[in-house]
């Protein structure tokens, strides 16, 4: 019965199944992994593949054009590079379009792609099977199907099949071992007709990929393969002989012939290299450097251990001669030890087919062409061949000499594979889990934090995204960097600037920003000629009041020749807005002249940046004109509301009440949540007498904002009013007023004009005197400290936390107190404002960090048992979630401690 049983294992159609069922077993937890790395760039943003269905004939020419098609204009992934690949990747669109699916952030999108990758890896772990068959025929099931389900299973093979953009490694190495295979099979009768159809399954091959240009000599290796006939009772013994090999011309010749036009085409047309220098910048470097990467393929090999889908930037560091770093000579004699290892038994066919056709097969990614990928666990798929022929032949001397043994041997090497690769997968199922892999095994490799912060920042966390970039930049700055490594520098820059002006870090965002024009782009070209980073800058200045900066910064984009129309208006209407009265008409025309080109809502910015300057310098009939243009030629989705209610503004201004609040009706009528319009029209009505209306307005904004200080003021004044015409309260200033100069010194502050909002919101609290406008005072005393604090005028800060500290109940004190201790501490001094809040702690004023805070400020005094005393205060009595927190507390006072201890020893 187990002799039948083998018999069946040693069928191809049962190997075939046995291996399917092991790679779906095995590959099961990457079948729904999300789209990764290159994928967003090679796949899901690839219009060609998501186009509509359009019929056979037009999808087979579309084929057919990117097959036989130089380089397209605006094709930034080059699909005409590598064809076959995205040709794959088309049949999996148009299966998902058959399942309904059209998008590809649907969860299920995924499964298709993975399931091709998967199929293709069965298949080439399949054809490799059949290939060992024919070179030991009388092993049975155990030596081919035992081999080939270790190519199925090594951990390192994991990359290519998990990741969709590794379909280029697996796709080529089906066509290159269906070739081999065809070669095998027709040696002994090998016509030109064979050979032309192993040059097809060639050029099939360097259309997916670019290593599969060495086939041709693989397929000359094979072909000197030959059996020489022994005594009856012997196996038939393989050996190698260059003649035949030679004699073999027509399996190989053809494929040189195909291999070497399309190398010609690729290196003609396409680049894939172009613009890489050497590793370590020099072909010397890179030569010492390939003994220590070759080692380090060979003992992946055998120790798959530490995966990681990133080698790149410092993670291998170039060597620079043979003992910079010294492993550089050790690993060429480890390499040239196999070598010689193979020569020794070159009789035997296997040891040709070992280690020298591994180094063959690896030898296009080796950067002896330079290339921006420097070494990847991918590169090694089709190479992993090579040692398990070397495997196949062991196993095959192992059964000779100790029968039985090579049946315990692969099933525990099969168990530890699979282990090793079910773990492997568990990072394939997100970006995230992949770069946090990445960063732990290889954290020196600048790209893998590069990437983590990329996955980081699609998850909202930009905190950790801050960080991932910033470790990207410090290990990218100190180092000569080439292009690839320049780009991911650069965009580290830029993105870092991005998030830290979207956190309100501007002084970091400005930094970035200034550094990043100060750099050459990947093809030479100075940053600086660029008008993104300079439109970016821009608005940095802009929000940190900087008007001479962003001054000079619009210029330079109106005059740069790169600026975008949409950019160079930015650039006109802010310089218009800082403009004084006898520059700004020629800006404001510049504006329109380029708004007029751009059309839609252009025109409609340009008349109301305009009138929202004629406004500033008080010529309201003037701005009012403009405000109403703006209106006429708004189109959908422009600022309808806001020039409506700056009309309204302008209406006020003239006296004209009435026709004031008809336009805020009307814009209410448009846009019912218009929060400035609530508060102005209420207020109006107020001052009209129209409570019940007004009332209706202040309730509104309510709704949506409970604390508005503004609206809740507005319900006391109608309170107030209603006693004062009972008798005995007294008159209150204008509401109105108030609450315009307010709104004027929210909107400044808004364009970043901080001076002069600091100058509407003094004026406001000026206005807002007596008992009934208490709360506004107290408010507008609050703006003005932060405001102050904000701009670095530490004793106007100091001196309306003072005011404040005054009027307000010691426990609305919370609010601020923090706030104020820090304005304190910019003043006198750490020591002083320790004294100040802990005084305010006895007093009673409660806040979730006042413990900590108090730590601290004693640890800047260099009062270290203070400082310890209110750190273990706030571990003990704070109830504080933050684990992290308590951890550096706790690490502090051990610190503090151990100074102590140090102290007191040398005390005595």
């Amino acid at each position: 019965m187990r002799g039948h049983d083998l018999n069946n294992l040693n069928k191809p159609v049962i190997q075939f199944f046995i291996l399917l069922l092991a790679g779906f077993v095995l590959y099961a937890p990457a079948m729904d992994g999300q789209w990764v790395f290159d994928d967003e760039r090679l796949v899901t943003g690839h219009e060609w593949l998501w186009r509509d269905w359009e019929g056979p004939s037009e999808e087979l020419q579309s084929w057919r054009d990117i097959l036989v098609s130089g380089p397209r204009v605006g094709d930034e992934v080059r699909t005409g590079f590598r064809p076959v690949r995205f040709i794959s990747y088309r049949l999996d669109v148009l299966i998902l379009r058959s399942m309904g699916i059209s998008d590809p952030e649907d969860p299920k999108a995924t499964i298709p792609f993975h399931i091709h990758n998967l199929l293709l890896h069965v298949g080439c772990a399949f054809l490799l099977c059949m290939m060992i068959r024919k070179w030991w025929p009388g092993e049975g099931a155990i030596v081919s199907l035992g081999v080939s389900l270790v190519f199925l299973t090594h951990p390192v093979q994991s990359e290519a099949v998990a990741w969709i953009s590794g379909r280029r490694d697996v796709l080529f190495a089906f066509f290159y071992l269906s070739a081999l295979l065809l070669a095998v099979y027709s040696r002994n009768h090998g016509g030109w007709a064979r050979g032309i159809c192993i040059a097809l399954l060639a050029a099939l091959a360097m259309s997916a990929k670019e290593m599969a240009a060495t086939l041709p000599l693989c397929l000359f290796l094979f072909s000197c393969v030959h059996r020489n006939p022994v005594d009856q009772d012997e196996r038939e013994k393989l050996s190698f002989s260059l003649s035949n090999g030679w004699h073999s011309y027509r399996i190989w010749l053809p494929s040189l012939l195909v291999v070497l036009a399309l190398t010609w085409d690729l290196l003609s047309q396409h680049h894939p290299g172009a613009g890489t220098e050497y590793w370590g910048g020099s072909l010397w470097a890179t030569i010492w450097t390939l003994g220590r990467v070759l080692s380090r393929y060979v003992l992946l090999v055998f120790f798959p251990f530490n995966l990681t889908v990133d080698y790149s930037y410092a993670a291998i560091v170039p060597s620079s001669g043979p003992f910079d770093p010294w492993t550089s000579i050790l690993g060429w004699i480890f390499v040239l030890y196999l070598l010689h290892r193979a020569w020794r038994k070159r009789p035997e066919f296997f040891s040709v087919l070992s280690w020298p056709l591994f180094f063959l097969l690896l030898s296009p990614v080796l950067q002896i062409i330079p290339h921006p990928e420097r070494f990847a666990e991918r590169f090694l798929y089709l190479p992993l061949m090579a040692p398990l022929f070397l495997l196949a032949s062991l196993l095959v001397t192992v059964e000779r000499k100790y029968p039985g043994w090579r049946s315990l041997i692969l099933p525990l090497v099969l168990i530890v594979f699979s282990v090793m690769t079910q773990s492997r997968l568990q990072d394939w199922q997100g970006p995230y889990e992949l770069w946090t892999s990445a960063t732990e095994k290889q954290p020196n490799c600048a790209r893998a934090w590069f990437g983590l912060a990329d996955a980081a920042r699609d998850k909202g966390w930009n905190r950790v995204a801050i960080d991932g970039l910033t470790r990207s930049i410090d290990l990218l700055e100190p180092v000569q960097r080439d292009a690839l490594q320049q780009g991911t520098y650069l965009q580290s820059l830029q993105i870092r600037a991005g998030l830290n002006a979207a956190a309100s870090h501007l002084e970091g965002a400005k930094l970035d920003l200034l550094q990043l024009v100060e750099e050459d782009d990947t093809d030479g070209s100075p940053v600086a000629e660029q008008s993104l980073p300079w439109f970016e800058l821009m608005k940095v200045h802009i929000r940190l009041s900087e008007d001479e900066a962003a001054r000079d910064t619009a210029n330079r984009l109106v005059d740069l020749e790169s600026t975008l129309p949409e950019q160079k208006l930015e650039a006109l209407l802010l310089l218009s807005a800082i403009a004084d009265k006898e520059s700004f008409s020629g800006y404001i025309e510049k504006a329109r002249t380029v708004a007029v080109n751009l059309g839609g809502n252009a025109p409609s910015r340009v008349s109301y940046q305009e009138g929202m300057s004629l406004l500033q310098w008080e010529q309201f009939e003037s701005a009012l004109n403009c405000f109403q243009i703006a209106l006429r030629t708004i189109e959908d989705g422009g600022r309808a509301s806001t020039a409506r209610y700056r009309q309204a503004e302008c209406l006020l201004k003239l006296g004209r009440p009435q026709d004031a609040r008809k336009v805020l009706v009307e814009l209410l009528e448009i846009d019912p949540e218009h929060l400035p319009s609530h508060l102005s029209l209420g207020e109006l009505l107020l001052s009209s007498q129209d409570r019940e209306q007004a009332r209706f307005h202040f309730e509104k904004v309510l709704e949506k904002f409970p604390g508005n200080a503004q609206a809740i003021q507005g319900l006391r004044q109608m309170l107030v009013r209603d006693r004062i015409e009972q008798g005995g309260a007294e008159a209150l200033p204008d509401p109105t007023r108030i609450s315009t100069l307010t709104l004027l010194a929210e909107k400044l502050l808004d364009e970043g004009k901080e001076e002069k909002a600091r100058e509407a919101f003094v004026e406001a609290e000026k206005q807002a005197e007596g008992p009934a406008e208490l709360e506004r005072r107290l408010d507008l005393l609050l703006r003005l400290a932060r405001l102050d604090a904000r701009r670095g005028e530490w004793k106007l800060s100091g001196e309306n936390y003072s005011k404040l500290m005054d009027k307000v109940k010691l426990e609305a004190r919370s609010e601020f107190i923090l706030e104020a201790t820090e304005v304190l501490r910019r003043q006198q001094g750490p020591e002083t404002a320790f004294l100040f809040l802990e005084r305010q702690e006895t007093e009673g004023v409660k806040h979730p960090s006042m413990f900590v805070q108090l730590g601290a400020l004693a640890d800047q005094a260099g009062m270290p048992d203070e400082a310890r005393q209110w750190y273990q205060r706030h571990l003990d009595e704070s109830g504080d979630d933050d684990e992290d927190r308590k951890r550096r507390l706790r690490d502090r006072i051990n610190e503090l401690e151990g100074l102590e201890n140090a102290g007191d020893q040398g005390d005595s």
